[in-house]
């Protein structure tokens, strides 16, 4: 079974690289066998709470990014949901496991 993902690249930070950003992300995840279910090109975060609120539902297991500048502040957030790829450093941040309680 193929693997649902997602992609964040923030235009505000990738600038005339935009497009190149999104070409790399989704040659990655074409590579490591993913179904990248689309590209969010955010010029903000002010729709990161509703996109990492869809990521259950919607049985997406890991987010690409450029680098973790692009969802700075969100980082350990999303971690609680999915898995994080990055280009630059070309990195896999793991799913942060629920604490035991």
């Amino acid at each position: 079974m193929t693997m649902r993902a997602y992609a964040i690249v923030r235009q505000d930070i990738s600038g005339e690289s935009t497009d190149l950003h999104i070409e790399r992300i989704r040659e990655l995840a074409k590579r490591r066998h993913f179904d990248l279910r689309g590209v969010l090109e955010a010029t903000s975060d002010a729709d990161f709470a509703l996109l990492v609120a869809s990521f259950e539902p919607s049985r997406i297991s890991t987010l690409f990014v450029p680098s973790i500048t692009h969802i700075v502040g969100w980082l350990d957030v999303i971690r609680h949901e999915v898995h994080v790829w990055t280009l630059e450093p070309l990195k896999l941040w793991p799913r942060l496991t629920a604490p035991d309680g």
